[in-house]
């Protein structure tokens, strides 16, 4: 019974629906785990690597650019999870060399692309938009489609899709001045600066992590133009076209950080963040954030990936979180997922109704009644007592 020694959920000044909430959060982490994955086949792999973009697409973890100590990077690899195997895709030679430019995944012409905008080849910072137009899952040919979007170049910015409107959002990110930037753009069809006009804004900053919310996009973290790392949570409605600070004032939850990984779990109601790194330290930690009652779990597992930033991550179809690479003590190459083992999966939606929030809702149920039936036993007696 998930009520009964709990004991990362304290009950004072908490209703009992958020109690059992936290608790089933807090139930759902405590059975996850990291595993190292390598190549089943062959020992063919992407070098060492951070600040590189990466997508999950038609089962396959998809990965472009970053840096190493020699430079920028200019290859595409995707992993697929159903062989466990890396494999370089082919591209065209003109496509570009970038680190700390965001991609997403569109479509042209029927086939998947990969958009990439803005970013930096280790001199120049850019404001253009590419695309690498996958023709099958060993070839992709690259095309500019813009020399300037219209924004300021910049790098380490954050690009998402938007299912409502059906849109590309770009915020912040770092100028050729090393100057923290928080405009918003929007793309559906051409960029559009999304005007502050007298709009609550989060601060200007880079190195933040952002991902897709089922009302519009959420932003976490980074650093802003103090060099100071943030840890502050923000949503942009994109109905209301306003932004909601998610996570003022809400212990526990992940220190402030930058070059962190974020991903939206698989039912659209929480978020994955994994490690970054602070003015001090390299990060190791995972968080859950809920998105019901804005309440954030750390997880606790006994193996975990080393310390690591500039990294990315992505989740899987099985709900399975993957992260590749980034810079911990020395630049990193090895590809970790956080899974459930007990199903090899995350619990879909019917059985987490089935196999956890029913029984915890009985638990629930047999908790109240009892704490009811002496409080009446309690009340009884005591009208026995004032009767004599």
């Amino acid at each position: 019974m998930l009520l009964i020694g709990c004991q990362s959920c304290e009950a004072d000044n908490m209703t009992w629906s958020i109690v059992l909430v936290a608790c089933f959060v807090a139930s759902i982490a405590a059975d996850l785990q990291w595993q190292q994955l390598t190549n089943q086949t062959t020992s063919l792999t992407p070098s060492p690597r951070t600040m590189y973009s990466s997508l999950y697409a038609q089962k396959s973890m998809i990965i472009f650019g970053g840096t190493t100590l020699s430079g920028s990077l200019g290859d595409v690899w995707n992993f697929t999870t159903g062989t466990s195997q890396w494999k370089q895709v082919a591209t065209t030679d003109n496509g570009p060399q970038r680190h700390g430019a965001p991609a997403v995944i569109v479509f042209s012409g029927g086939h998947p692309a990969l958009a990439v905008y803005g970013g930096s080849n280790g001199t120049n910072l850019f404001a253009d938009g590419w695309l690498c137009v996958f023709l099958n899952d060993s070839f992709c040919t690259w095309r500019l489609v813009s020399a300037s979007s219209g924004f300021e170049p910049r790098m380490d910015h954050s690009l998402v899709l938007s299912a409502n409107p059906s849109a590309i959002w770009l915020f912040g990110g770092r100028n050729e001045n090393d100057e923290a930037l928080g405009d918003l753009w929007s793309f559906a069809g051409s960029w559009n600066q999304v005007d502050k006009n007298g709009r609550t804004w989060p601060s200007p900053r880079y190195g933040h992590s952002c991902i897709g919310h089922p009302e519009g996009i959420l932003i976490f973290g980074g650093r802003n133009n103090a060099s100071e790392s943030l840890n502050d949570t923000w949503l942009w409605r994109t109905n209301s076209s306003s932004w909601i600070e998610m996570s003022n004032g809400v212990s526990p939850s992940p220190s402030p950080r930058a070059y962190h990984s974020a991903v939206l779990a698989s039912d659209s109601k929480s978020m994955i963040v994994y490690g970054g790194s602070d003015e001090d330290s390299i990060l190791s930690d995972a968080w859950i954030f809920l998105f019901a009652n804005k309440t954030w779990v750390e997880l606790n597992t006994t193996e975990i990936p080393s310390g690591r930033y500039g990294h990315s991550a992505v989740i899987t179809e099985d709900d399975e979180m993957l992260i590749f690479g980034g810079m911990g003590q020395t630049l990193l190459g090895d590809l970790w997922k956080l899974y459930d083992p007990s199903e090899q999966i995350h619990p879909k939606p019917r059985d987490l109704i089935h196999d956890r929030v029913l029984p915890a809702i009985t638990g629930l149920i047999l908790v109240m009644a009892f704490v009811g039936g002496i409080l009446l036993l309690a009340l009884y007696f005591k009208k026995q007592g004032n009767a004599r």
